[in-house]
């Protein structure tokens, strides 16, 4: 049997409206859709992108979702129902995607103490400044000595 789709938007203008006759729970391949009846025709709830049907992993998700809606009773069918089947949802995307930014996050605050070190450094009476045309010689010499080792 095919239902015809609605919104959220469109179920919560039915229940303030009070058309809304009742809700069904009903359970597809470990997850739950929600059905609801105005009283002439009975529509799945689906998302607002794509039109896909929405579901729940937990009952007791889509028992918050629509009592927070308004929605005070709810029958479940069970017809269709097996027992233990536990259900996850892989985005291996989004773990990939979690790890990347905690990494960046870990590399951005041990820059950042970098930077206070060199500062306070900097700031040290103790602190030895070199001038840069110094450091170009030095790194000459030093390349110079390389390749003359690389050479022998």
């Amino acid at each position: 049997m095919s239902l015809q789709a609605i919104n959220q938007r469109t179920l919560q203008q039915l229940i303030d409206d009070g058309l809304v006759r009742s809700a069904l729970a009903v359970p597809n391949n470990g997850h739950w859709e929600l059905i609801v009846n105005d009283g002439q025709v009975s529509r799945v709830l689906a998302t607002t992108t794509g039109n896909k049907v929405r579901t729940w992993s937990k009952m007791d998700t889509l028992i918050d979702y629509i009592a927070k809606l308004g929605i005070t009773t709810l029958e479940t069918d069970l017809t269709d129902y097996t027992a233990g089947i536990k259900t996850t949802r892989k985005r291996s995307d989004r773990t990939k995607s979690m790890r990347q930014t905690h990494e960046a996050a870990r590399h951005d605050l041990w820059f950042r103490e970098q930077v206070i070190i060199a500062l306070i450094e900097a700031d040290s009476t103790h602190a030895r400044w070199i001038d840069a045309e110094d450091v170009r010689t030095r790194m000459e010499q030093r390349a110079k000595s390389r390749m003359d080792s690389v050479n022998d």
